[in-house]
């Protein structure tokens, strides 16, 4: 689905790899979708920045041990879910400050 949307939106061709649970038929908060990031690029999971503009994806994503950047575009009040981003941002734009390129 995700890669059909892509390539019907002309933006196939502006990625390398892409990373889907269409992939393996499971979903969040599965943890083999967690796994896929650093089964494809054989690394460590705390070696992947994960985004996510919903805190029960950070949640997730921090019991994986990735490094995680909560876009918190609505500043809203954080769940109480079990464990906390490794950054808060307003915008995608402001969580590129946290990455490595």
């Amino acid at each position: 689905m995700i890669k059909e949307g892509l390539n019907n939106a002309l933006l196939i061709n502006y990625f390398k790899y892409i990373l889907t649970v269409d992939d393996i038929k499971k979903f969040k908060p599965n943890q083999e979708v967690y796994k896929l990031a650093p089964t494809a690029f054989n690394c460590e999971p705390n070696e992947i920045t994960f985004f996510s503009s919903n805190n029960w994806d950070i949640s997730c994503a921090n019991k994986f041990r990735f490094k995680t950047i909560w876009v918190n575009r609505g500043q809203i009040l954080s769940e109480q879910l079990p464990g906390s981003p490794d950054y808060e941002v307003q915008t995608i734009t402001e969580a590129l400050n946290f990455i490595e390129v």
